[in-house]
């Protein structure tokens, strides 16, 4: 069974971004399959670098499209991408370092935070973006 079930009540309606939503989804999905069987350790933390990875280029693909629409909150939304980077940089370092281990508590805060962004922040950006690509086409 999955961590974290994509539905489409997280789909924001841009093709494009909930494609990615659904790829940071499995990332986490196939991270706690591979903490539950008990990966190595190694496995686990080049995980989590690809997530970090693939969370900085989503979040690229959605600031491009906030600035291709001048979406009007883009500063803010910029700066929750902003600070979730740096808290993954963190876990990221220590797993690579050794100080740390991926966790429940982790993999809890990597899924509550998609999950809280995607409904709070990226629905309203999504709905500004529908909007933004009709008046275009």
């Amino acid at each position: 069974m999955s961590f974290i079930q994509w539905n489409d009540d997280l789909s924001i309606g841009v093709q494009e971004i909930d494609d990615q939503h659904k790829g940071l989804v499995e990332m986490v999905n196939t991270l706690y399959e591979a903490m539950k069987s008990g990966e190595n350790k190694e496995l686990i933390n080049n995980m989590v670098f690809k997530l970090k990875d693939y969370a900085i280029y989503h979040f690229d693909t959605e600031e491009r499209y906030m600035q291709e629409h001048q979406y009007p909150a883009f500063a803010d939304h910029k700066a929750k991408h902003k600070d979730f980077c740096v808290k993954v940089l963190t876990i990221d370092k220590d797993l690579q370092s050794g100080k740390g281990a991926l966790s429940m508590e982790i993999l809890n805060f990597l899924t509550d935070w998609l999950v809280k962004h995607i409904n709070e922040t990226d629905k309203k950006m999504g709905v500004f973006l529908k909007s933004a690509i009709e008046k275009n086409q």
